[in-house]
């Protein structure tokens, strides 16, 4: 009886031993990397385009513009570890200055930032920095029709499950300077009763002349319909901001499949 209490003693012991060694040899041992469990990652690949996979989706976001050699970039203004992927500028040869927007993306973080410098001669001068979770369309341009460039901001949140669209603007002046636009007038408008979160602010198609601003809001009715309501807002060089001019109503219905 005794011997075999002392085997089996000996065989817990050199069960927990073997245990202990096998999770040893495991913590230890790196030769198989665990796989990564990240729902987010930004990946670059050989031609520098820039890559964002996220929630099983892979979807391009820019082009490393670091492998330009020609462009003029503002790095000084960002961080090293953030990577440069769009660019767009406007120069004004009467007053020699230049607007430099330069958007790039955390390799971590995955938000966008929006840097934005004003070179005059030698010297440069940081006019705006701006983090976004998503930038769909940055924008230098006359988008309100006066004449007069602006600096647009397309952007929206695409970690909610029904993302919206937002907008920011920025004029110019003379002189290089930059002020925000005020569109507390657009959001006051949007006031649809029980509305999906996903409400959609986005620029009119400036470039063949429609220099208004729209909203849009859905809403599912009782009986299944979907109520969407699209607005428009035109820009009061007068007041310096964007009023509402019209709306328009349209029900969508989903025909029943027919067996």
């Amino acid at each position: 009886m005794k011997f075999l209490r002392a085997v089996i003693l000996m065989s817990i012991v050199g069960l927990t031993y073997g245990v202990s060694n096998a999770q040893s040899f495991w913590e230890n041992c790196n030769q198989i990397p665990k796989p990564s469990t990240r729902s987010q990652r930004v990946e670059e690949d050989n031609e520098g385009n820039v890559w964002l996979l996220e929630f099983g989706h892979r979807r391009k976001v820019g082009q490393d513009l670091r492998v330009k050699a020609a462009q003029v970039l503002p790095l000084g203004f960002v961080s090293p570890s953030d990577i440069p992927i769009q660019l767009d500028q406007i120069n004004c040869k009467l007053s020699d200055w230049k607007i430099v927007a330069l958007l790039t993306i955390h390799p971590q973080q995955f938000q966008r930032q929006l840097t934005v410098v004003l070179f005059r001669g030698s010297k440069s001068e940081l006019l705006l920095q701006k983090k976004y979770p998503d930038i769909d369309q940055l924008i230098l341009a006359d988008v309100n029709g006066d004449g007069n460039p602006e600096l647009a901001v397309e952007w929206t949140d695409s970690s909610l499950i029904s993302p919206g669209s937002w907008l920011d603007i920025w004029r110019i002046n003379a002189h290089g300077e930059i002020s925000p636009v005020d569109l507390q007038n657009v959001h006051k408008e949007m006031d649809m009763p029980f509305a999906s979160h996903a409400g959609v602010v986005e620029l009119g198609s400036f470039n063949i002349g429609d220099f208004s601003i729209y909203s849009e809001q859905r809403r599912i009715e009782k009986d299944g319909a979907t109520l969407k309501v699209r607005k428009q807002y035109i820009w009061d060089q007068t007041r310096g901001t964007y009023q509402f001019k019209s709306a328009v109503k349209i029900e969508e219905r989903t025909s029943p499949v027919q067996r």
